[in-house]
């Protein structure tokens, strides 16, 4: 008897070795993105939630210190935030309305993402507005 030899593409195409690497190939980048997704969310979250706290902290301040120089509420916001100084946007400025004075702080805090995109490299905007009766 003579035994038929099995060409290379053959024995390639039928053998199973290296299936599970292959298989953990296919499966891992949609996993990894998934999840690097959820901590991208979740950072963006922390962020809302802390730019939240520290307008409402000012509100407070203001209103039980009786503070309404710019300089000193704009170093309080910097202090309370917990997040990175460089995105963040504090404007500070009274306004009348029927006859009332307001204070009025928005705080807004730019997320940009490294990357060739031009979306992501202009950033996400978080903005939290407190008017404050004088």
């Amino acid at each position: 008897m003579t035994r038929m030899r099995v060409g290379p593409v053959r024995r390639f195409l039928e053998g199973r070795q290296g299936t599970t690497s292959i298989e953990f190939a296919a499966v891992s980048v949609p996993f990894f993105l998934m999840v690097f997704g959820l901590f991208g969310f979740g950072y963006v979250g922390y962020l809302d939630n802390d730019l939240k706290h520290a307008a409402n902290n000012v509100q407070r301040f203001v209103l039980v210190k009786h503070v309404t120089d710019k300089a000193t509420i704009a170093e309080f916001v910097r202090k309370d935030f917990l997040g990175d100084d460089d995105g963040l946007d504090i404007q500070v400025y009274e306004t009348v309305s029927d006859g009332r004075r307001f204070l009025n702080v928005d705080l807004a805090f730019v997320i940009a993402f490294p990357g060739p995109i031009e979306v992501l490299r202009e950033g996400m905007r978080l903005e939290h507005k407190r008017m404050i009766p004088l």
